[in-house]
């Protein structure tokens, strides 16, 4: 009789490590993946200015903030948040804390910022991003393209861009920034009640959706792909993100795990976590939902489109 071949059992974790090394190199694990996470969010669903309100913007700013949170201990051993919403989104806010940003990044760290709120692309072409305090006439109360690029543009370490507003689209080349636009510099970005049509498939895709190799680690090709088709299908084919990256940044590049990485820090997150809002959190706002197991076959199986509980609204 044959002695029965041996069964080998690799944990979710030993997936997860692999596909780091994969990323950053036949000589890195654990101990040289990423380290910290500085991460702002902004959303501004009630603007100073009447009929710009939105419905969903400030919650997507909130809900994107618990999502990245939950991956201390996991991809990261350390996040710092800083969330704006509505009033506290002025111009001057939004500045400041891209400017905060400078003394956070390191060599081995994420710089990740997302914004949800009005948006448009100027005379020039030009994208801007409205702040809570807008004023057509006023140009320091919208933050151009150019303003971006100057304060993230320089920065060591990884920097993620994620814009969830109208003709983000139009931003162009992100020097050596990753950039994720909700629709292209014509479209709308359409949003309900619940969140953008872009938060919603960025943070299912946070939650696993993504993941179609199975392997505990969410890559940026993989995010790019589930986002992409996920807010296609929610927006009935009348939106479409946009990606650039710099060439030297590979679409392997880790964005999220879904297991813990680094035990000790995920049972010591509240000690370790500086995370600021400089406004309230509304009552239904409860984070990262999660749509129940993976399915087996495409990531979109059983997805339905969103139903609007009132009129479509862009931003």
């Amino acid at each position: 009789m044959k002695n029965p071949r041996p069964t080998f059992v690799v944990k979710p974790v030993a997936f997860a490590v692999i596909a780091l090394v994969v990323a950053f190199g036949p000589g890195l694990a654990r101990a040289q993946a990423p380290k910290a996470l500085n991460l702002v969010t902004v959303g501004i669903s009630q603007y100073q200015s009447p009929g710009m309100n939105l419905q969903s913007a400030a919650k997507d700013a909130l809900d994107v903030a618990n999502a990245f949170r939950g991956q201390q201990g996991k991809l990261f051993t350390h996040v710092d948040v800083t969330t704006l919403t509505n009033a506290q989104a002025t111009a001057a806010n939004i500045r400041k804390a891209l400017g905060q940003l400078r003394h956070k990044a390191t060599a081995d760290s994420y710089t990740i910022v997302f914004l949800a709120g009005h948006g448009n692309n100027g005379v020039a072409g030009e994208y801007h991003f409205q702040a809570y305090d807008y004023q057509p006439q006023q140009h320091k109360t919208a933050i151009i393209w150019r303003e971006f690029q100057e304060a993230l543009g320089q920065l060591p370490g990884k920097v993620i861009v994620l814009l969830d507003s109208c003709r983000s689209g139009a931003v162009g080349n992100g020097s050596n920034m990753i950039v994720f636009s909700s629709a292209l510099a014509h479209q709308n970005a359409g949003e309900t009640a619940q969140n953008g049509y872009f938060t919603q498939a960025l943070l299912e895709a946070l939650n696993g959706r993504a993941d179609t190799n199975k392997n505990k680690i969410i890559t940026l090709a993989e995010i790019d792909a589930y986002v992409s088709e996920r807010v296609e299908q929610l927006s009935y084919g009348n939106q479409s993100i946009s990606v650039t990256r710099p060439p030297n940044v590979p679409s392997t590049l880790p964005i999220a795990s879904l297991v813990t990485l680094y035990p000790a820090v995920a049972a010591n997150k509240g000690s370790v976590t500086n995370w600021t809002t400089l406004s309230p959190a509304p009552a239904n706002s409860s984070g990262v939902q999660s749509s129940g197991p993976l399915p087996a076959a495409s990531p979109m199986a059983g997805l339905p489109n969103i139903q609007s509980s009132g009129p479509l609204r862009t931003r």
